[in-house]
């Protein structure tokens, strides 16, 4: 018991020290935007609200309520705070290495090649991935049921009973509510009844046992099903299931093979890791035959010691069935592989090959001098690469520039580096990668959208409406081009045009927040005051912290032309939030803030707040500002309000 806690103490301290450094890592503009950093329903915390929402949404193209209820959780303990989600990964991380350990030491009775397996799974730079990337929550909490569900299973299997299998039952559904990648897991149970847990009898009755233990999988079986129908459709309902016109079926199945070879070239030889490998539509037909012809002699010579060596075929068909679901045959998203999807696969190939070495070795007198430092030295130089690849995630710029580095023609790293660049407004560079992405794939819509945009930004509004109408020639339906398109027509006056555009964007998507807000603008600017303030507020209620919409809307309930819309109370509270999300330093919200109070009859209030505004709008050189929030502070001082509507802020995405 004391060498096994020693064990665990070790492979936690080893596993935290490599992937510390995360903690002070921020959010990657690759998918985390969808998963938390964007997504109000996440930010709000544990609610009720967003209890209903987890489980009958299908955002990110996935069904997995339990995923979406963790980053909710982390919100409402942590607030938006990249580091701490992280290290919630990591934590997570760590409680299934120390789950393996002790799972496989009980099933085998053999301590150190349980712990060596545990280590690698612990710190092999395959899974940098899975656990470095917030959106990946799904993988490392998953992998947690997974390794519950085993641990589960081991205790059944030593006296199977109804109140026994329970746990197995209900760890397979928790795990499949966080990623449905457990789909396999069942069939992975088969394989531990022949080895080690040792449930099919070499004997003449092995048949009947192994329908015996075929039936005992119903249960699991059929929850199994039930989560890939479910997976599939909400999958092709979000566009995540690639069309066989984009990537013929024939085109597929040659790239499995070479996948399955490229993990394992990857696991022996972890170089070249990317956050994205771009899928290769020319494959040279040879590579995929010897990929094949590879896959097959290990196959044979897995069965072939099927007797002697019983975990090196359990090692190996674990590895080539739990990746079954993500080879590529049903394709869902654009890669040709992703190291995420090694996670649990490569345990197989860990558990092969170390009780193999174990074994193989076992004749030997002085074997132990000779494994004892190879062992450490591999550890460490995964350790040493899985560090160094850790640091790739630091930034979205870092991450991608990475990618880039290492791969060919990858539109996905030119993509999202460019929308690193375009938020640090680094608009020229932006633009010369979304061009390069268009090279690549000239009819990327995302592509056109994005590069629309950095011109936008460099006023080159011409240009920008041609790449918006050219986005939406490639895909119609692509909201926020038609809001794009509609931010650029308005900046040229096209007032109509404009409002059509969002209106179209929010046909598409009616929970978008930026077109409401921008169709609210659009529609104050016109003097439709009341339909403006409806828009306002269900931007205000998509993104409740959206300073530019509290901002906006409380400006309108204070000013109205229109008595019966002005509500000076709500617009005080509204403006009062505005100002304390921006410490009270902006002088544009302090003047509202000022309108609001005069509105709601605090003319004392209004004045000093006023005068603040306009101290600090002559600090920062905004003489014209200064002088209109001084033309609104004698009214305030002659105790009227200020009554003429206008909006301020309009947002691209």
């Amino acid at each position: 018991m004391r060498r096994d806690i020693g064990i665990c103490v070790c492979l936690a301290v080893a596993t935290v020290a490599v992937y510390w450094p995360v903690g002070g890592y921020g959010f990657t503009n690759f998918d985390d935007p969808g998963y938390v950093s964007e997504n109000p329903h996440v930010l709000a915390g544990l609610t009720w609200e967003g209890v209903r929402w987890a489980f009958t949404n299908a955002q990110e193209a996935n069904w997995h309520p339990l995923t979406w209820l963790s980053h909710m959780l982390d919100c409402q303990l942590f607030g938006p705070s990249a580091g701490r989600h992280h290290l919630v990964n990591v934590g997570l991380h760590a409680l299934s290495i120390l789950l393996l350990f002790l799972v496989l030491a009980r099933m085998t009775g053999r301590r150190w090649p349980s712990a060596m397996v545990a280590a690698l799974f612990a710190l092999h730079p395959l899974h940098v991935e899975s656990v470095a990337w917030i959106s990946e929550r799904k993988d490392v909490l998953s992998a947690l049921f997974w390794m519950l569900t085993m641990g589960a299973y081991v205790l059944y299997a030593e006296r199977p009973s109804v109140i026994r299998y329970l746990p197995v039952f209900v760890f397979l559904a928790l795990g499949l509510m966080a990623k449905p990648m457990l789909v396999t897991l069942p069939f992975v149970l088969l394989l531990l009844d022949f080895w080690p847990l040792g449930r099919l009898p070499q004997t003449a009755a092995w048949k009947a046992a192994a329908l015996r233990l075929v039936a005992e999988k119903i249960p699991l079986l059929l929850l199994v099903a039930a989560s890939s129908v479910v997976t599939y459709v909400v999958q092709q309902k979000g566009g995540a299931v690639m069309s066989t016109d984009l990537c013929p079926f024939d085109q597929r199945v040659p790239n499995a093979p070479v996948a399955y070879v490229a993990y394992l070239a990857k696991t022996v030889w972890p170089a070249g890791l990317a956050v994205f490998y771009p899928y290769d539509f020319h494959l040279p037909a040879w590579q995929a035959a010897f990929s094949a012809v590879g896959l097959v002699v290990v196959m044979l010579l897995a069965l072939a010691l099927l007797r002697r060596r019983p975990y090196v075929a359990v090692g190996w068909f674990w590895y080539l069935g739990t990746l079954v679901p993500v080879i590529g045959l049903v394709q869902a998203g654009n890669q040709a592989m992703a190291d995420r999807y090694t996670y649990v696969p490569l345990v197989g190939i860990f558990v092969a090959a170390v009780w193999f070495v174990a074994d193989w070795t076992a004749w030997w007198r002085h074997r132990m001098k000779a494994l004892v430092p190879a062992a450490a030295a591999a550890l460490i130089g995964f350790a040493a690469v899985t560090f160094n690849q850790v640091g790739y995630w630091s930034d979205s710029e870092t991450l991608f520039r990475h990618a880039l580095a290492v791969t060919v023609d990858n539109e996905v790293a030119h993509g999202n580096l460019g929308n690193a660049l375009a938020e640090k407004g680094e608009t020229d560079e932006a633009i010369r990668e979304f061009r390069e992405v268009l090279r690549v794939n000239p009819n990327s819509e995302m592509a056109h959208n994005n590069l629309g945009n950095a011109l936008a930004k460099r006023g080159q509004m011409d240009e920008a409406i041609r790449e918006f109408r050219t986005a939406l020639n490639l895909k119609p339906e692509f909201a926020y081009a038609h809001n794009n398109l509609g931010l650029a027509l308005a900046v040229r006056g096209q007032q109509d045009e404009a409002i059509r555009e969002f209106r179209t964007a929010l046909n598409l998507q009616p929970g978008y927040a930026a077109a409401h807000k921008n169709l609210g603008l659009a529609l104050a600017a016109r003097g439709q005051t009341g339909e403006a303030i409806r828009h306002y507020q269900e931007a205000l209620r998509l993104q409740p912290d959206d300073v530019e919409v509290l901002n906006n809307l409380a400006w309108i309930l204070a000013t109205a032309a229109e008595a019966r819309l002005r509500v000076g109370a709500e617009a005080v509270r509204l403006a009062e939030r505005a100002c304390e999300l921006n410490d009270r330093k902006n002088p544009t919200l302090l003047d509202t803030l000022a309108a609001a109070y005069a509105a709601a009859g605090r003319f004392d209030e209004a004045v000093r707040t006023a005068e603040e505004a306009r101290r600090l709008a002559l600090a920062a050189g905004a003489k014209m500002l200064a002088d209109a929030i001084g033309a609104r502070l004698e009214l305030y001082r002659s105790g009227r309000s200020y009554g003429e509507p206008t909006t301020k802020h309009q947002e691209a995405q």
